[in-house]
């Protein structure tokens, strides 16, 4: 999904999401199993990255009134296919990137999308609600599984290119 919107703050974390999903499909732990705390502390750091722009975007919770520049556009960054998403082998990992890619359509899909800045009361709940639960996984993924290698059916996660 590659879009051009009126709103650049919502343009400014689709992209931060969509830049972290990338990365984190092409970390380490995204090809195997075991999740190990480099990706972890990454993953949680995007998180908190993400949480703390969102609150300087709605900070004051009135948009900037900028009647020369809006409506205006702004490109979004494409989110990773959903091809590559789904060769990721470790399953907390993806389940990560799904989040992502879930915060990324709501944002792109929002009826912030159409203000010139920052988001509506509404759309700033359900991503703090999206930003807990992925944290969430995060530390649930921390336990960690003990699985025999079984070869996946898709081969090895291949490089992004």
């Amino acid at each position: 999904m590659s879009a051009t919107i009126a709103n650049m703050d919502v343009a400014g974390l689709g992209d931060r999401l969509a830049a972290f999903a990338e990365e984190m499909c092409t970390c380490q732990s995204a090809g195997q199993v075991e999740w190990n705390s480099h990706d972890q502390g990454r993953a949680r750091t995007y998180m908190e990255y993400i949480r703390s722009y969102l609150e300087v975007l709605t900070k004051p919770n009135d948009p900037l009134d900028l009647p020369r520049s809006h409506p205006g556009s702004f490109p979004v960054r494409p989110f990773v296919p959903a091809e590559r998403v789904e060769l990721i082998e470790n399953v907390a990992v993806k389940d990560i990137v799904r989040r992502f890619q879930a915060g990324y359509q709501e944002l792109l899909g929002s009826q912030s999308k159409d203000r010139s800045t920052g988001l509506t009361g509404p759309d700033k709940v359900r991503m703090l609600a999206l930003i807990e639960n992925t944290l969430g996984i995060i530390e649930f993924g921390t336990s960690g599984l003990d699985l025999p290698e079984n070869p996946s059916e898709k081969g090895p996660t291949p490089p992004l290119r």
